[in-house]
């Protein structure tokens, strides 16, 4: 069970605002609030995927090595961020790692719900989709920086789009 102020946090974000209330409400039963200290795996690649993920404070990182371990995708996960998206309706286990870079409080949202409920709303659908080609995108863009044979152009667009991504603003006054 979740407080008032943290139900009126998440049916604020866009992942939530467009579910119908009651079917908001029934879902709102399911969530829980947690606190994972820094370095503690979330789950790990193989693990049944049955819990979305929304960070509200600290940094997730997610992992993924090929078989062979040449092969390593790593990417951050931000505050007010739902995640996995990936694998939304399909996947039956997690296709990579999670792991707490900072300390984490974290809301667990399980995941057939939330699917079955989201099936049910085109607007619902319609942001979901949108949210996913956001994100391809977003990775689209990341491959062509990071393809250039320049290897000190690829370290430089790797920090930009790192700084971009996770980057705060900080007021000097």
């Amino acid at each position: 069970m979740i407080t008032k102020e943290n139900y009126r946090f998440l049916r604020n974000l866009d992942d939530f605002r467009l579910l119908p209330i009651d079917q908001f409400d029934e879902l709102a039963l399911h969530i829980k609030k947690r606190k994972a200290p820094k370095e503690r795996i979330l789950f790990f690649e193989g693990d049944v995927r049955d819990k979305l993920y929304i960070v509200v404070s600290g940094y997730v990182s997610i992992e993924h090595s090929d078989t062979l371990g040449t092969f390593t995708y790593t990417d951050f996960i931000t505050s007010h961020n739902i995640f996995p998206y990936e694998g939304l309706f399909e996947d039956e286990v997690y296709r990579f790692s999670a792991q707490a870079m900072t300390d984490v409080e974290y809301f667990c949202v399980p995941t057939k719900l939330f699917e079955e409920f989201s099936a049910t709303s085109v607007y619902q659908m319609k942001h979901l989709y949108v949210g996913l080609s956001r994100l391809l995108r977003l990775h689209e863009l990341r491959v062509r920086n990071v393809v250039t044979s320049s290897a000190s152009m690829r370290v430089e667009q790797s920090l930009a789009f790192l700084l971009k991504e996770l980057g705060e603003v900080e007021s000097h006054l």
